[in-house]
């Protein structure tokens, strides 16, 4: 597993997310664009080929986007300070990735510079990459301001808002930028995932997200801005949601962890409680399986698109093997109904509580 993940850039919105290093690039290990358990970029670089860039600021503005700027040395100019700054504004969105790239030159002397892109992937999915197993790199497919790769179940797009000057075989794109003095050059770098797969579980509508509303304590307003961002909806029933288990490794259900934090949020509402319940109880289980651990009953540990490697064990995409689930999903039942849940939604819960007992 890499060991490096503590010092990474992470934003995400469930169930995509980005994972990159402190000056905003993507280039090895573990980093990458994920979208629903595959890496759908895996590289993504941007450099000045004529200067260096040292970060000198990270911003945040809510779990889904970051800003990294940077100052640019190695460009010739008027001044011993640096006057050229680079910024990268990156977004993600279910699908989708947005990396904007500014250049500003704050001198008063007009400069040209060459900006390089050095993109690529292996689509590889979650678990080899979250246990060091090599993908080979998937070939790229370029035409004019897009590059594209392609494989049996997914489709990774990046295009770029202005076409580059040269690009390569290799993914290296460039773009020759004539920056005159107190002007900006923007560059939008949008990627869009496809996947033919059935999807599992979906992104929350803003519509059915649970309104917690806390006034006067800005520490408790951004945790819960960041728990929405770890929302998902139940495709059977869009209006039940739930909260992933948390990056990097898991944007997807989990009983334990999705029960928990429902459990602890009891006091803003039963909303995130009753839409979990009915979510796991629509895959409760209903015989017995040796292979997955399903059991009549038995709430399960986790789902995902396809089954998982987890270093010597192959786990089904549907996997129920844990001890404390289900004696977790009864006492989030219990809870609920004792917070206010509303009697005929606690009702309806009742028949999978009695084989869950």
């Amino acid at each position: 597993m890499p060991a490096d993940l503590h010092d990474l850039i992470t934003v995400l919105h469930a169930p995509d997310l980005v994972l990159s290093a402190s000056d905003g690039q993507i280039r090895t290990d573990a980093h990458g664009w994920y979208s629903r358990d595959r890496r759908a970029i895996a590289r993504l670089e941007i450099e000045l080929d004529s200067g260096h860039a040292a970060t000198i600021g990270q911003h945040r503005d809510g779990a889904s986007t970051v800003t990294v700027v940077s100052a640019v040395t190695g460009i010739a100019t008027e001044s011993t300070d640096p006057t050229i700054m680079l910024s990268r504004h990156r977004t993600v969105s279910p699908s989708a990735l947005t990396d904007r790239v500014e250049l500003t030159n704050y001198g008063t002397s007009a400069v040209a510079a060459t900006l390089r892109a050095r993109v690529g992937t292996d689509l590889a999915g979650l678990d080899a990459v979250r246990a060091g197993r090599l993908t080979p790199p998937a070939r790229p497919l370029l035409h004019d301001n897009e590059v594209r790769w392609e494989n049996r179940d997914i489709t990774v797009v990046l295009r770029s808002s202005v076409p580059p000057s040269s690009s390569s075989e290799a993914g290296e794109l460039t773009w020759d930028v004539d920056l005159s003095a107190g002007a900006t050059w923007t560059l939008e770098l949008s990627g869009e995932c496809h996947h033919t797969s059935a999807t599992v579980f979906t992104p929350t509508a803003a519509t059915v997200s649970p309104q917690w509303t806390v006034t006067g304590d800005e520490l408790v307003s951004t945790n819960l801005a960041d728990l929405k961002a770890l929302l998902m909806a139940d495709p059977e029933a869009p209006g039940d949601v739930f909260t992933a288990a948390g990056a990097p490794w898991y944007l997807t259900l989990f009983g334990r962890d999705a029960l928990w934090t429902a459990r602890l949020l009891l006091p803003l509402g039963t909303e995130l409680a009753a839409g979990t319940l009915r979510t796991l109880a629509r895959r409760q289980g209903v015989a017995r399986h040796e292979e997955s651990e399903e059991a009549p009953g038995k709430i399960l540990h986790e789902a995902r698109p396809a089954p998982q490697h987890v270093a010597t064990m192959r786990l089904p995409a549907v996997y129920y093997g844990t001890i404390d689930a289900t004696a977790l999903w009864v006492c989030l039942l219990h809870d609920a109904w004792r917070a206010g849940m509303p009697a005929p939604e606690v009702a309806a819960l009742l028949g999978p509580l009695v084989p869950a007992r």
